[in-house]
């Protein structure tokens, strides 16, 4: 019996193919459904609330510390404007 090498390569070609593929499907595992009653979802949502208020605040602060540190670096009296505002501050 006569064996055709490139059938033997289209052969081990493919098992060597279905192998990878058989070996990816194995490692990569389902992702875990998370099931929310009701009051988790509530709790959940509140906490989202608390979170984007507490973002609203925190931009807020942001913007304002900015104009401050806009002020100091364009106001002509740099230096003693600076130490006076830190020696109120203080």
């Amino acid at each position: 019996m006569k064996i055709n090498e490139t059938k033997l390569l289209l052969m081990l070609s493919g098992l060597f193919t279905g192998l990878v593929i058989t070996s990816f499907l194995v490692k990569s595992t389902p992702n875990k459904t998370i099931v929310l009653t009701y009051k988790d979802y509530q709790n959940l949502k509140h906490d989202n609330f608390l979170l984007n208020r507490e973002i609203s605040v925190l931009y807020k602060n942001l913007i304002e510390l900015q104009s401050k540190y806009n002020e100091y670096m364009s106001s002509e009296k740099t230096n003693k404007k600076v130490l006076e505002d830190l020696k109120k501050r203080i």
